[in-house]
């Protein structure tokens, strides 16, 4: 059986497929490296918050937030790089770096494992459709405590950014520390919760709706 003339004038391109896998895991190089330069930043000592002193720590070094020419500087250089961040890259920063972008689809790649690939939080709105042989209840419990470790891991990072590291230490392993807020458990708890509902129920709703970065596009 002979081919149709027309169908054999239309050109045919081949596109490798290891150029797509390469994109991808230079992707995911790229948002592993955002999250790790977060929690190294205050580990090495480059920046902390001093609340009750009223001052940043750079370097062991004190600038008080009464300094307002410095921090007025600090602030105007912030939101400079972020117009030309979005003049430049526009949202390609949003699917390679934004740690909230990150969260979600990892929270994504975990429900699609534990509870089938249509069972997606939609932005519009759609109920999730949750496959019948993984629609059990300890499939639904296995994703609550990994998105639950996830949160209780990633709450740790706003207390480095107030806390030296040997102090968070502490409170990690219940070690009594006078440096220790008496209220830090309840601060840690309520950066938990936020972190679940965000990565459980929030997702990508946070960058189509709620992101600055983004209304900005």
């Amino acid at each position: 059986m002979s081919g149709s003339p027309s169908l054999d004038k239309i050109p045919i391109t081949v596109v490798a497929a290891g150029s797509s896998a390469r994109l991808h895991w230079r992707r995911r190089t790229v948002q592993a490296a955002v999250l790790i330069i977060a929690m190294l930043i205050p580990l090495s000592g480059l920046l902390r918050i001093d609340p009750v002193a009223g001052a940043f720590v750079v370097l062991d070094r004190q600038i008080w937030w009464s300094d307002f020419f410095i921090i007025f500087g600090l602030w105007l250089m912030l939101a400079s790089g972020l117009v030309l961040m979005y003049s430049s890259v526009g949202t390609a920063f949003c699917g390679w770096a934004c740690p909230q972008n990150t969260l979600s689809e990892l929270a994504n790649r975990w429900t699609y494992k534990l509870l089938g690939r249509r069972a997606d939080v939609s932005l519009a709105g759609e109920k999730m459709k949750v496959a019948a042989g993984k629609n059990r209840l300890g499939n639904w419990l296995l994703l609550g405590l990994i998105i639950l470790a996830a949160a209780m891991l990633f709450s740790l990072i706003p207390l480095l950014y107030f806390y030296p590291p040997d102090v968070v230490w502490s409170f990690i392993t219940l070690r009594p520390d006078e440096r220790l807020a008496s209220s830090l458990h309840y601060i840690y708890t309520i950066f938990v919760i936020i972190f679940f509902v965000d990565i459980a129920f929030i997702r990508h709703f946070w960058c189509r709706f709620m992101c600055v970065y983004k209304v900005w596009q």
